[in-house]
């Protein structure tokens, strides 16, 4: 089953992600979905039968 998640930026159009499995979501550019202001690697999506895990890395406060 594919997953997906809808990233909403300040002053950009929302954009639809898939997530083929575990990702990382952060300001680096080594994260898979950029997050603009985040922590690098501040959270971790996580694919499950009922649907995607949000993880928080550490004590970054991620508001969904």
């Amino acid at each position: 089953m594919a997953h997906a998640v809808i990233v909403h930026l300040p002053g950009a159009e929302p954009e639809r992600r898939e997530v083929p499995g575990p990702v990382s979501a952060g300001c680096s550019r080594a994260d898979g979905i950029l997050l603009p202001g985040a922590a690098a690697g501040a959270l971790r999506l996580v694919p499950a039968p009922a649907g995607l895990v949000a993880v928080a890395n550490g004590d970054h406060r991620i508001d969904l």
